[in-house]
C-alpha cells in the first residue's frame, strides 16, 4: 500500500515551501549569524506574523467567519511541517 497526499495537498506544498524559501532569508540559515545581529533578527522575527497573514497563511484551518482561510487541517498541518523543515520562526 501506498499512502500519498493528492495532487491538490502537494500542489499546495509546493507552493508553501516556495514561499518559505522567498520569505526566509539566507543568513536565518546560520545559527552564529542569525544570533550575532539582534535588531536584524529581532525586525525579522517581529514581521513574520504579518508575512503570513498577508501570504494567506495564517489561520490556515480556521473558519472564514473568525478570520481563518477555511481550509483543511491537512492543508495547515502540511505548511507547518514545511515551516519545521525550514527552521522558520
Amino acid at each position: 500500500m501506498e499512502l500519498k497526499f493528492s495532487k491538490e495537498l502537494e500542489e499546495y506544498r509546493a507552493s508553501a515551501i516556495k514561499w518559505i524559501q522567498n520569505e526566509i532569508p539566507e543568513w536565518w540559515h546560520d545559527y552564529v549569524e542569525r544570533v550575532s545581529d539582534r535588531k536584524r533578527y529581532e525586525e525579522f522575527t517581529k514581521g513574520w506574523d504579518s508575512k503570513l497573514f498577508k501570504a494567506g497563511y495564517s489561520g490556515i484551518s480556521a473558519p472564514k467567519e473568525y478570520g481563518g482561510q477555511g481550509e483543511s487541517v491537512l492543508k495547515e498541518m502540511l505548511f507547518e511541517e514545511e515551516l519545521g523543515r525550514a527552521d522558520a520562526p
